[in-house]
């Protein structure tokens, strides 16, 4: 198997880093992955990189429940969904 690496530039993810809420610092890191690696579907943009809630945590400074807590939210708000190859789609665009 293959290992593939993502990488955010120092730029982008500071700001998003300096967010005090996680909600925040979520769904901010789920757009910036969306806008730099994200292909436009006909519901918004589709995510399909293999990320777990847990790599999302260590990289945002919060824990694994957090995330899946935070997730669970944005679900249910409509801000994302999955398909049906579990790819993350987020509904709402961000514009940089």
């Amino acid at each position: 198997a293959t290992t593939e690496i993502y990488t955010l530039s120092l730029h982008d993810a500071l700001p998003i880093l300096g967010l005090r809420r996680v909600e925040e610092r979520v769904r901010g890191f789920l757009e910036l992955l969306a806008l730099d690696y994200g292909q436009y579907c006909e519901t918004g943009l589709r995510l399909d990189l293999r990320l777990t809630h847990q790599e999302m945590a260590s990289a945002l400074g919060t824990t694994r429940v957090t995330v899946t807590r935070v997730i669970g939210q944005l679900r249910q708000e409509g801000w994302l969904r999955f398909d049906q190859q579990k790819r993350l789609l987020i509904t709402h665009v961000p514009q940089r």
